[in-house]
């Protein structure tokens, strides 16, 4: 999801499920979750955003530090 943020904070559920290789049925469950807990909202029809401030950039960043740590795993470093 947080790949897929506009320049409004909003992400489009067909580029989220097409991003992560499913169909937007197989989200709808996930969706309601995050939505029932309070990390994401849905303002459209069809779109969602982070409702924790920052979380985006945190999930960027950890995606980042994960396939560092998997490449000097793998280089045994």
């Amino acid at each position: 999801m947080s790949e897929s943020l506009n320049s409004d904070r909003l992400a489009d559920a067909s580029d989220i499920a097409r991003r992560s290789g499913v169909s937007q049925n197989k989200l709808s469950r996930p969706r309601a979750y995050l939505i029932d807990h309070g990390i994401i909202a849905a303002p459209e029809h069809g779109k969602v955003m982070f409702c924790i401030p920052y979380l985006a950039d945190y999930v960027k960043k950890e995606e980042f530090i994960s396939d560092a740590i998997t490449v000097a795993r793998q280089r045994r470093v």
